[in-house]
């Protein structure tokens, strides 16, 4: 016997997004400010208490505090809700669906990042963009195709030929043709 667990929110949505801002602002805090940004000791920073990470952190804490306001914000029902205001009742099974379709969009994105150096910006781009569409479910293999090779070509020729932007070449070489 199988019961249906359930929770009842405002905004769906909202919750998603506040969950994915808060791990993404916490990884953001935690773990690449402190690989990326090195903290330099200089006059400046001791007399106004900012340094190179001073900004990117405060970005990261703003990021996990507004993301647990729209946390909570979505949960909010009952006597706070107006009487014309939509509760939605989600069942769990979707939520862990859309947590795993995050988490994997995720670790690809951390692939992407390490990819780009190895096969470069139009092979792990289009990987990136195929990946996204492939677990949000658009299957459909011509309009697949020609949007993974637009949005690759197309960000590759504006940021490129237009912007004079130089993205990573790969490490390995690639054959002319």
């Amino acid at each position: 016997m199988t019961t249906n667990r359930s929770i009842k929110v405002k905004n769906y949505w909202d919750l998603i997004a506040g969950f994915t801002c808060l791990f993404a602002g916490i990884i953001i805090y935690f773990v690449l400010i402190p690989l990326t940004i090195e903290q330099r000791a200089s006059i400046a920073a001791n007399i106004f208490f900012t340094d190179a990470r001073f900004f990117p952190q405060l970005c990261g804490c703003l990021m996990i505090f507004l993301s647990i306001g729209a946390i909570l914000e979505s949960l909010t029902y009952g006597e706070k809700a107006g009487a014309d205001m939509k509760v939605t009742r989600i069942d769990m099974q979707s939520v862990k669906e859309t947590a795993f379709s995050c988490g994997t969009l995720l670790i690809a994105m951390c692939a992407y990042v390490y990819l780009l150096t190895v096969l470069g910006f139009v092979i792990s781009s289009a990987l990136l963009v195929g990946v996204s569409l492939w677990l949000f479910e658009y299957r459909h293999p011509p309009t697949f195709i020609t949007i993974v090779l637009a949005t690759t070509l197309g960000i590759y020729y504006v940021w490129v030929k237009l912007l004079y932007v130089i993205f990573p070449a790969p490490v390995f070489p690639f054959p002319l043709v």
